[in-house]
């Protein structure tokens, strides 16, 4: 049986993933959620953006950026596109990794891994992916996701899996759950690496405890089948009930593992694996609201 990529659905269902952070942008946050920003005048939020310009015309690459991240979003100025590529591409050629992938993204119409976007320029597959190697190169973990993901699809390069598995492994060892998960399916499947069941649901488990629907999945299913893992129909219920909360893709192949696990539990296993669920809820929930602050 070959996995297929619909189990991962839209990751964690965020929106928009930031794609990344500047010191310049974590003090604009700051300051946000502080309540500063929201109670300051137009003049002073003008004055803030007018610094940060200044910076960026001096050839500050952190500053054009973070001015070409707003500008792709609006935030805290008008949006615009012509002005977001102008800074991405300045600060792309001084290298910049976070603003070499956000072209990348562009060109590309959007990142496997924060979805499709509201491209300002035509797409153009090749340049996408030039600019994601350029990031990928510097150690940038989404970009080398997003490359991975190219040569395993064959977008603007050619079909590859073993680099695929080259790029999702860099990320993957940085914590990126995206690519832990692309790197199981890819063991279990057996492209781009000999097939292993055992790696498979190691990285699988990886993403799976950050939260990612298509790994939890996953891993519900290989404690269904006893593949890689000790068949367990308890992590199987575990791991599956998770997974079909919310709203993805895979809900629907959660939902099935997740039942067909059921009737293989005794009542008192059942209620205390849906217990050790609910909790593992509580502990996230508690632990997003804590990074939140």
């Amino acid at each position: 049986m070959v996995v297929h990529r619909a189990l991962h659905g839209d990751g964690k269902g965020k929106a928009m993933r930031i794609r990344f952070i500047s010191t310049w942008a974590v003090l604009t946050l700051l300051v946000v959620v502080s309540g500063t920003w929201a109670q300051s005048t137009d003049e002073t939020r003008g004055q803030s953006i007018a610094a940060l310009k200044e910076y960026a015309d001096k050839g500050d690459a952190q500053a054009q950026a973070t001015l070409g991240f707003y500008f792709e979003y609006g935030l805290f100025v008008p949006k615009d596109c012509s002005q977001a590529l102008f800074w991405y591409h300045k600060a792309a050629e001084q290298g910049w990794p976070g603003a070499q992938w956000a072209l990348g993204v562009q060109y590309q119409g959007g990142s496997r891994t924060g979805g499709p976007i509201e491209a300002c320029v035509s797409k153009d597959l090749a340049e996408g992916a030039a600019w994601y190697r350029k990031a990928a190169e510097q150690g940038y973990a989404k970009a080398q996701c997003d490359l991975g993901w190219l040569y395993e699809t064959g977008s603007g390069v050619p079909k590859d899996y073993r680099l695929a598995a080259f790029w999702y492994r860099k990320a993957a060892d940085q914590g990126d759950a995206d690519s832990q998960f692309y790197l199981g399916v890819l063991f279990y499947n057996g492209q781009g690496v000999i097939q292993d069941y055992v790696q498979s649901a190691a990285w699988v488990r990886r993403a799976a405890e950050q939260g990612d629907y298509g790994a939890q999945t996953l891993l519900a299913t290989l404690y269904m089948n006893g593949q890689g893992v000790p068949q367990d129909y308890a992590e199987a219920y575990f791991w599956s009930d998770i997974a079909s909360v919310g709203t993805h893709s895979g809900k629907k192949t959660a939902i099935d593992v997740r039942d067909a696990a059921a009737v293989k539990l005794t009542p008192t296993v059942l209620m205390q694996t849906q217990a050790r669920a609910r909790k593992w809820f509580e502990d996230h929930a508690a632990k997003a609201q804590s990074d939140r602050r």
